[in-house]
C-alpha cells in the first residue's frame, strides 16, 4: 500500500514495516523486495539503515544512507541503491561505500524493469506504482 504525497511515499512492507520512500523506483525495488520475501527468497529488508561516511565536493563529511539491506537467505547481507541518475555526488557515496567492503548493487530503472520482467510483474500492477 502507498501514497504520493509530495515526493514522500508511503509505504507497508510485510517486511520493513511502514516505511517512506523517496522515488517511485524505490517503490518499485521495495515491492519487488517484498515479493522476494514473500518467496523466502530473502529473509528481510530495510529501508535507509545502513549510514556511509563520505566526503563531498565540498571537502568535508557527510551520512550517505543506501537505499535497501537486505538479508539473503544463508543470512548474509548486502545493499541496494536505486538511481534514475547517477550524478557526481553519487559516485562519491558508491565509492565510499565500495571502500568499506559492503556488498553493493546499482539498479537503474531500465535493470529494475527486467527484475519485474523476470518475476512477472503485470503491467497494470506496474502502472498503479507510476
Amino acid at each position: 500500500m502507498f501514497l504520493v504525497c509530495d515526493m514522500i511515499i508511503n509505504y507497508f512492507s510485510p517486511s520493513a514495516g511502514k516505511i517512506f520512500l523517496k522515488s517511485k523506483l524505490e517503490v518499485r525495488i521495495a515491492r519487488i523486495l517484498d515479493l522476494l520475501y514473500e518467496r523466502r527468497i530473502y529473509k528481510n529488508w530495510s529501508y535507509e539503515k545502513q549510514i556511509i561516511r563520505y566526503k563531498n565536493g565540498d571537502g568535508r563529511f557527510h551520512n550517505y544512507y543506501v537505499d535497501f539491506k537486505v538479508i539473503d537467505s544463508n543470512s548474509n547481507p548486502f545493499f541496494i541503491e536505486g538511481k534514475g541518475k547517477l550524478r557526481e555526488n553519487d559516485i562519491r557515496k558508491l565509492n565510499a561505500a565500495k571502500g568499506t567492503g559492503v556488498q553493493l548493487y546499482l539498479l537503474k530503472d531500465e535493470d529494475v524493469s527486467q527484475w519485474e520482467k523476470d518475476l512477472f510483474i503485470s503491467y497494470k500492477y506496474k502502472k498503479a506504482l507510476i
